[in-house]
């Protein structure tokens, strides 16, 4: 996929990037989630989702 780009490595990819802007350290992903893990932690955000009204001033 690099050499479609026209570039030979990650590195030269990213050569651009001054070194105190990268990320010297794995990114604390979590782990991937099955569709049905997925739909029910949407379900579970959207629940926590309030109307317009029910927040009267």
């Amino acid at each position: 996929m690099l050499k479609t780009i026209g570039v030979d490595s990650l590195e030269a990819l990213f050569a651009t990037i001054p070194s105190e802007l990268r990320l010297d350290r794995p990114l604390e992903i979590p782990p991937a989630l099955t569709e049905m893990e997925l739909q029910a932690h949407v379900s579970r955000l959207a629940a926590k989702n309030v109307g317009p009204t029910s927040r009267v001033c």
